[in-house]
């Protein structure tokens, strides 16, 4: 009877061992298609909300804006805060608040200077132990990132054509960011003028550029 058990045991030991190598293997998988259909966009737009958690006095903000980016620059343009914006134009980063009617402009470098979602994750995901959740039948690779001093794992929710459709930080402190795209547009016309950006002549520069 013991020995009976043991076998049991032992099988479904074997059957977990196998269940978790298959479940990795697929979360490398939906990784290497994703990364593999990003190389065919160079230019994406698409409305997003953002939602920001701080865990330790358990506050939430909702932000809604537009994300448009082609091979060299990045626009986040808000609605709500309304006149809010995030632009990288190769090495340079302005951001402008509206409401307080000041803007940073600062030089950027390494990750920073690629903040398109795609390059986050192929940024990280160098890093990171895979793991897939199939939870309400959805496309969900969490990476688990490995000794970063920042960021502690990143969750990805694909399309069934492997564009990105959420996408979650958690820092150390388990704040967290998620944004989720909808009306997503690839490949489409992008003027180059939906880049530029005329701050009003009340606005409060801090340049931060050497």
């Amino acid at each position: 009877m013991g020995f009976g058990m043991n076998k049991i045991l032992v099988f479904f030991a074997v059957i977990q061992t196998i269940s978790c190598s298959l479940f990795s293997n697929e979360s490398d998988l939906l990784i290497k298609k994703m990364f593999s259909r990003y190389e065919d966009i160079n230019t994406f737009k698409a409305d997003f909300e953002q939602y920001n958690y701080w865990s330790e006095i358990q506050i939430e903000k909702k932000s809604i804006g537009v994300i448009i980016y082609n091979e060299k620059k990045m626009l986040l343009k808000y609605s709500d805060p309304e006149g809010q914006l995030l632009l990288i134009d190769n090495r340079k980063l302005t951001m402008y608040d509206a409401k307080s009617e000041q803007a940073i402009i600062t030089n950027i470098k390494d990750i920073v200077s690629e903040m398109k979602p795609i390059k986050i994750i192929q940024y990280y995901a160098k890093n990171a132990k895979f793991s897939l959740d199939k939870t309400n039948n959805q496309n969900l690779i969490v990476l688990d990132i490995i000794n970063d001093e920042f960021i502690s794992k990143i969750e990805v929710t694909l399309s069934d054509d492997f564009i990105i459709e959420k996408l979650k930080y958690y820092d150390l402190e388990n704040n967290t960011v998620l944004y989720e795209f909808s009306n997503i547009r690839i490949n489409c016309k992008i003027m180059e003028d939906i880049f530029d950006v005329n701050l009003p002549e009340n606005t409060s520069i801090i340049d931060n550029r050497r």
